[in-house]
């Protein structure tokens, strides 16, 4: 009889140690990953924006918000679930996408229409609205924010420099879209890039 409890004993301890491991990997995970593994969303969604742009004689989706012109991203690509960005909700924007509803409020990204591919290497495109998480959607101890600049690259702006950061760019911005105004005043090109 004792070699049954002492059997018993043993299994439920195992079997406790074996719930207590998988808990413990899974809060690691959903600490690490608190909006769930999102490595390739910005990458997908850049790759996206640059194929965009040489099907649009450089133009960036435009349209009369950053939401609609991030959606001409979706269908045609497999952007879809990566246009919630790295904390936004995938279900939500899957949905608005599918029945042809708005992006704000479900995305996480923030986006800059109206730029083009030859615009200032360091103009912002593309960025996280949380601070804290990696170009993968991990959360990360510095205070950053994910940023995709117009020549492809990704960086992270510290918390503390932000505004000066978003100052920096809107100097950049509005001398790009004074240069666009500029170009195709009188011209036939589209500066949306909307056909």
């Amino acid at each position: 009889m004792s070699s049954v409890v002492n059997r018993f004993f043993w299994q439920w301890i195992l079997s406790v140690l074996i719930i207590a491991i998988i808990v413990l990997l899974e809060t690691r995970r959903w600490n690490a990953y608190p909006y769930g593994n999102r490595v390739s969303f910005m990458r997908v969604t850049a790759t996206e924006l640059m194929n965009y742009a040489s099907r649009h004689d450089g133009w960036f989706p435009s349209g009369k918000d950053e939401y609609s012109g991030l959606a001409q991203l979706w269908p045609g690509s497999p952007c879809g679930p990566e246009l919630a960005g790295l904390s936004g909700d995938i279900a939500a924007v899957t949905n608005a996408l599918q029945v042809g509803r708005s992006l704000s409020n479900v995305t996480s990204w923030h986006y800059v229409p109206g730029l083009k591919n030859d615009d200032n290497p360091g103009l912002a495109i593309l960025w996280e609205s949380k601070f804290g998480l990696s170009e993968g959607g991990k959360r990360i101890p510095q205070m950053t924010r994910s940023v995709l600049l117009v020549d492809y690259r990704i960086t992270n702006i510290l918390d503390t420099a932000w505004p000066t950061f978003l100052k920096d760019q809107e100097q950049l911005w509005s001398i790009s879209f004074i240069k666009h105004r500029d170009a195709t005043r009188g011209s036939s090109v589209n500066p949306t890039g909307n056909q």
